[in-house]
């Protein structure tokens, strides 16, 4: 199965071979199943875990400005 994506504005396409187990980070499996091609009609077991959200914010602000090169105000309305 081949699964598009975008990354920094840039289309990619990751493709996924048969596997016992396959774990999936972020919350992109919210989205429609238009979106996500189906991904999450495939998926038998999810596990959320949660965080205080002050916690949660320094993470995202952390890995959007110093991973992903955005800016601090972007990071923060991605994430309200």
């Amino acid at each position: 199965m081949d699964i598009s994506f975008k990354k920094g504005g840039v289309d990619q396409k990751v493709h996924l071979k048969p596997a016992k187990l396959i774990v999936i980070e972020g919350s992109h499996l919210f989205m429609s199943a238009e979106v996500t091609k189906n991904v999450s009609s495939l998926i038998n077991l999810r596990v959320f875990i949660d965080s205080d959200s002050d916690v949660r914010l320094s993470r995202r602000v952390y890995q959007d400005t110093e991973l992903n090169k955005k800016n601090l105000s972007e990071s923060v309305a991605n994430y309200l």
